[in-house]
């Protein structure tokens, strides 16, 4: 796992902000701080905690994973996880990822035919 840089973050919400047409000073003022201050936060020059982030979120009317810079790569799934008041992520292959679950329901299929067949043979009942 890879722990994304506070400039990263801060970097996604300024796009967001801008696109938003929301100045820095306007979205300061709603989480109570100065515009140097919140300038700081976007420039990742302070650390944002998961509640912080989630307010900067409300103000901009977007879910906070709109901040979580994602990767270009078209075979990589990024998920992430919050830990105190760090985020980190991680890639996985999707096309590994399903083939795996796909294996695992395979497995889950047999075991449930095999538990039903004992079943049937146990209590003399069709079980569905």
């Amino acid at each position: 796992m890879e722990i994304i840089k506070t400039e990263a973050i801060g970097s996604q919400i300024r796009k967001v902000r801008v696109k938003k047409g929301i100045t820095q000073e306007e979205i300061a003022e709603k989480l109570s701080l100065s515009q140097s201050s919140y300038s700081k936060l976007e420039n990742g020059e302070i650390i944002i905690d998961i509640e912080r982030l989630q307010e900067i979120a409300t103000i901009l009317d977007v879910p906070n994973s709109d901040f979580i810079p994602h990767s270009d790569k078209r075979d990589k799934t990024q998920l992430y996880s919050v830990k105190g008041n760090k985020i980190e992520y991680f890639q996985v292959d999707g096309r590994k990822l399903l083939k795996e679950k796909n294996e695992r329901i395979k497995y889950l299929e047999k075991e449930n035919n095999y538990l039903r067949k004992l079943l049937e043979k146990h209590l003399k009942v069709k079980v569905k």
